[in-house]
Order: C-alpha cells, then sequence, then structure tokens
C-alpha cells in the first residue's frame, strides 16, 4: 500500500475514534446544561419515606454536535428538608439511571448520581450557597484523587404537570461505587475506625482540609460525613462528603456540634489527631502548592454574588495566613490536634 495512502487511512481512523469519544459526565469542569422533567407534585417529602415512591422523569441536554439528548431517569429525595434542618422547599435528590439507556451519553454507566440542589427558589443567597459547596468538593479533588468527583450544573427543572418551571445551579457529586473503582479500593462500612490502618500524612492532609473549609460536621473514627475506602493492601482512606454546614459555605442552618468549643462555623476549629513523627512541613506545602488554583476555582464560579465571593477569599486567606505563621500553625493546627490514646495505635491482638 502507498505509504502517503496509509498515513492518511491512519488519519482517518483516528480522527472517527476521537469524534465518536463521548466525555462523561465528571470529565469536565466546565457548567452543564441540562432540564430535568418530572412531577413535582409527587417528591416525597416524608423523613422516614412511608409509603414514598421513586418519581420518574427525565433528563435532556445537548451533545458537541448541539443534537438533544433523552436520559430517562426516576429520583429520590434525600435529606435538606427536615424542619431541623434545613427546611428546604426543594430538596437534594438521588438520581437513577438505567445503565443500558445510558450507552453513548454523558451518563454512560451510571446507576445513580446524588443531586444537591437550591433548597430555596427565590432566595438568591441560595444559589451562591451551591456553588459554594461545590468549590469544597473542588478544593479535595485538587488534594488527592481519593475523593469525590463533582460538575457543576445549570438545571432547567419542568413540572410535567403544570407550566411551571425555573432554572438552577445545582452538582452532581460522583457515586462512591465510581471512586472505588477509578482508585481500586472497596467502600466499608465501620462503628470505629482502626487507626493503625490509616495513613497518618493523609489522614492529616484530611483533617487540615477540614480545617481548612471550616468544617465541624464530620468524624473520621465514627464515619460521619466521610465515607471510608480500603485498598489492597488493607488501608484506609477518609473521603469527606456534605460540606453545607462548614464555614465557607455558611448556610442560614449551619451550626457548630456541641461537642465543639466554638459558636459559630465561621470560627475554624482543628479536630484533627496528634500523629507521632508527622512531617508538618510536607502538609503544609501541598496546601501551597495548591493555592494559585483554589482562589482561580473561586474566581471562575460562573454565579455568585460580589458578595459571598469576597466573603469567600478573604476566609480562604485566613487559612493561607495561619500557614504562613509558625506560630498561628502552632496555635490553631499544631499544638491544637486531639491525642490519641496509646492503646489505639497498637495493631488488634488476634481471638485465642
Amino acid at each position: 500500500m502507498n505509504r502517503l495512502l496509509l498515513i492518511a487511512l491512519l488519519a482517518v481512523c483516528q480522527t472517527s475514534t476521537a469524534d465518536t469519544t463521548i466525555a462523561k459526565i465528571f470529565d469536565d469542569d466546565t457548567v452543564f446544561e441540562m432540564e430535568m422533567h418530572f412531577d413535582f407534585g409527587d417528591i416525597c417529602m416524608n423523613p422516614k419515606r412511608y409509603e414514598c415512591e421513586d418519581v420518574p422523569g427525565w433528563i435532556v441536554y445537548e451533545d458537541a454536535a448541539k443534537n438533544k439528548t433523552r436520559v430517562d431517569i426516576s429520583i429520590r429525595t434525600r435529606g435538606r428538608w427536615d424542619p431541623g434542618t434545613a427546611r428546604c422547599e426543594f430538596p437534594s435528590l438521588f438520581v437513577f439511571f438505567d445503565q443500558e439507556l445510558t450507552q453513548g451519553t454523558v451518563f454512560e454507566g451510571q446507576t445513580m448520581l446524588p443531586l444537591t440542589t437550591h433548597c430555596q427558589h427565590l432566595y438568591r443567597n441560595y444559589r451562591d450557597y451551591v456553588q459554594i459547596e461545590y468549590l469544597a468538593h473542588q478544593l479535595y479533588e485538587m488534594l488527592t484523587e481519593v475523593s469525590l468527583r463533582s460538575r457543576l450544573l445549570s438545571v432547567h427543572y419542568k413540572d410535567i404537570d403544570s407550566r411551571l418551571h425555573r432554572t438552577r445551579y445545582a452538582f452532581f457529586v460522583e457515586h462512591f461505587n465510581e471512586l472505588a473503582d477509578r482508585t481500586a479500593t472497596r467502600l466499608i462500612e465501620l462503628d470505629d475506625l482502626d487507626l493503625t490502618r490509616v495513613r497518618p500524612q493523609e489522614m492529616t492532609r484530611f483533617s487540615v482540609f477540614q480545617f481548612m473549609i471550616g468544617n465541624l460536621d464530620w468524624s473520621a473514627l465514627k464515619s460521619h460525613n466521610v465515607a471510608l475506602f480500603e485498598d489492597e493492601e488493607g488501608v484506609i482512606s477518609p473521603v469527606p462528603f456534605d460540606f453545607d454546614y462548614s464555614g465557607i459555605v455558611y448556610t442560614p442552618y449551619a451550626k457548630a456540634p456541641s461537642e465543639v468549643p466554638v459558636y459559630s462555623v465561621l470560627n475554624r476549629y482543628y479536630r484533627g489527631l496528634c500523629w507521632p513523627g508527622l512531617d508538618w512541613s510536607a502538609i503544609v506545602q501541598e496546601f501551597e502548592e495548591i493555592r494559585p488554583r483554589v482562589f482561580a476555582k473561586l474566581e471562575n464560579l460562573p454565579d455568585v454574588s460580589g458578595k459571598q465571593r469576597r466573603r469567600v477569599k478573604h476566609f480562604l486567606l485566613d487559612f493561607y495566613e495561619i500557614l504562613e505563621s509558625e506560630k498561628q500553625l502552632e496555635k490553631n493546627i499544631t499544638a491544637a490536634c486531639r491525642e490519641i490514646p496509646a492503646h489505639m495505635l497498637q495493631p488488634a491482638q488476634p481471638d485465642i
């Protein structure tokens, strides 16, 4: 075969392959625009889910060629409407997919995705809260691949039983199973975390991140707002989620837990453990390295009000001022850590 013809054929094949490659939902960090159609009146707001059924619906989005694609879904409420917490008019959702129906779409391979929504329809600040909580997810993704990927969305909600519709920001978070597949780990459930099975450096990075965003509503030891993933060697990694109670987001319903000696989520309080022999300079360096991306990501949020953007910027600058000062670092983090009882650092003895 003529060499020039062979090169041309190879180029055609390569172009064809590239053209048919479909970017998946978490392969991009631009705002993903889509429509969600379902019967608003069928949303079940019962915290106990008595007699609740999943609500059928569908998603419509435009592909790269501007063709509209429909994907059938079902949805289920997932909190943030309880009178004791957020009192949301519009709750966050679980969105379920049929894998066979997602083939060839951006949702290919997905079975369920958590969707964090705007909570309140009319209050402008709630549009900001969604974007800022998404930012918190993005910050942890900068630090480690053992984190939940996320994608900011512009969702046009359409009630199939009326002409009611509205467009709001939301974001998808990766399913735990997908994270496990991607990182060669498995999701595990433990009532008490075995500290002999974790990496002190990783646990500290995780704890400093929580301090960075002013999150007090978590416990790695008790798996509260933390998922645990075990690798092939039995080492466990903590993965945080649910940041709406953090100081960086600062929702009206966010309160400091009773066991923490601060009155507001705007007051940072380090809840990490005191690991012997820890390389603190390496931890600080990790956060310094992502600093330009942190503030660039904040500036690139599409529709946060100037007031909220400035508040978040100053909140993050305060964190970096602590890292830059040896005195402040010691006072607020390295000397504020929680002592670990000696027996918790000893491997468990086998039963005789």
